[in-house]
């Protein structure tokens, strides 16, 4: 094993201080590190990357009775939290609307991407239950049908972007249900809420 010698801190050339803040201020100086500073600074977002703006989960805030033919059970709005079993709208009869939520405003400036969300179960005890689900964009625009066969508490997304796709249609935003045919028993839905992003 071959030991390296000893260094003498004596031997070690001496700078002074001003000569080391001359090589200090060179190196920031740079052109390269004086980008790259630039790149990383929030007050240079012009010339490096802008902090992300965070997404909007928008609950239910309201119910506006239009039709109210379901059943509720808790505090109104009913879905306006995850609070599942507490508090919901159900039925089990066929051709029953109920309409309409409303949901919190968006301070986003622009609008990327926006999903409808909402937690739903079969309450019943043998067969299934189906609903159609509606979204206002300035008129009622289908979203989807749902058959719900699943006793669990379930999340399901759709993407309604090509519905609210500026900040002043996510605002304005209605939803409802309409159960369909084949509802064999009883349907729960407990939250909804819409997910943007700019």
């Amino acid at each position: 094993m071959t030991l390296l010698p000893r260094l003498n801190p004596r031997s070690l050339p001496k700078l002074q201080p001003s000569s080391i803040d001359e090589r200090i201020r060179k190196v920031c100086q740079h052109p390269k590190i004086n980008a790259f500073w630039k790149y990383l600074s929030p007050s240079t977002a012009s010339v490096g990357v802008p902090l992300p703006i965070p997404p909007e989960f928008l609950p239910v805030d309201a119910y506006v009775e239009e039709t109210k033919e379901w059943s509720t059970y808790g505090a109104e709005p009913w879905l306006d939290s995850k609070d599942e079993d507490a508090s919901y709208i159900t039925t089990n009869t066929i051709n029953k609307t109920m309409s309409y939520f409303t949901f919190q405003d968006t301070t986003l400036s622009t609008i990327s991407l926006c999903n409808l969300m909402w937690q739903t179960r079969f309450a019943g005890l043998v067969g299934w239950a189906s609903y159609s689900v509606y979204i206002w964009d300035g008129a009622w625009q289908f979203v989807t049908n749902v058959s719900e066969g699943d006793p669990a508490w379930k999340t399901i997304t759709r993407d309604v972007t090509s519905y609210l796709n500026t900040p002043a249609k996510v605002n304005a935003a209605r939803l409802y249900f309409r159960t369909i045919p084949d509802v064999y028993d009883y349907v729960r839905i407990t939250y909804a809420n819409l997910y943007v992003e700019a």
